[in-house]
């Protein structure tokens, strides 16, 4: 399970919880879990990451993901939480 670098070696696994504005009841329906995954991983893709695992309840959502020592984590993050301000309020509505 660990990764190799030219001169290093890591296993670096992150947990990001993600909760919804006011704690909303937003991931009941079925629709808006599996486009909320299908667009984290294309993000994840994108950057090089490596989604293990997404979970959601119903005001928040659990995700862990691997990456390497040079992924820029709030670029990152930041990429995941503009886009479910702005896309998921435009698409499903």
């Amino acid at each position: 399970m660990l990764d190799k670098g030219a001169h290093s070696v890591y296993a670096l696994q992150y947990h990001f919880v993600q909760v919804v504005k006011y704690r909303r009841k937003v991931f009941e329906d079925e629709r808006v879990i599996d486009f909320l995954k299908k667009k984290i991983r294309e993000i994840s893709e994108s950057l090089g990451v490596s989604v293990l695992n997404i979970e959601c309840d119903k005001d928040h959502f659990h995700m862990i993901f691997k990456a390497k020592p040079t992924l820029d984590i709030p670029r990152y993050i930041n990429a995941i939480k503009n886009y479910n301000v702005k896309g998921n309020s435009k698409k499903l509505s």
